[in-house]
């Protein structure tokens, strides 16, 4: 059971992993946006921003889901480990 729970951390990390490198993909293209005030014109199409921005908020959605899928399986392996217990001291 326990090397069930590692195994998931695993895919957790990787996974959390993958998305912190696509959030960084995010911020760098960002950043010009992030360089001007936004009563000055800049450069590029106003769209784009607002796909990066849509990108990055998925992301971060993306995280949160992975964190509450991950503590949902461990949890139901720990619950699964203590109803074991629980019938072998019967």
């Amino acid at each position: 059971m326990a090397t069930e729970i590692q195994a998931r951390l695993l895919i957790r990390d990787t996974n959390l992993g993958r998305i912190a490198d696509e959030l960084l993909v995010t911020d760098n293209l960002l950043l010009p946006w992030d360089e001007f005030p936004l009563s000055y014109q800049i450069p590029g199409d106003p769209s784009l921003r607002k796909a990066d921005l849509e990108q990055q908020a998925r992301l971060q959605a993306e995280i949160r889901m992975q964190d509450a899928e991950c503590w949902r399986d461990v949890a139901s392996v720990a619950h699964s480990l203590a109803m074991l217990f629980e019938a072998a001291a019967v």
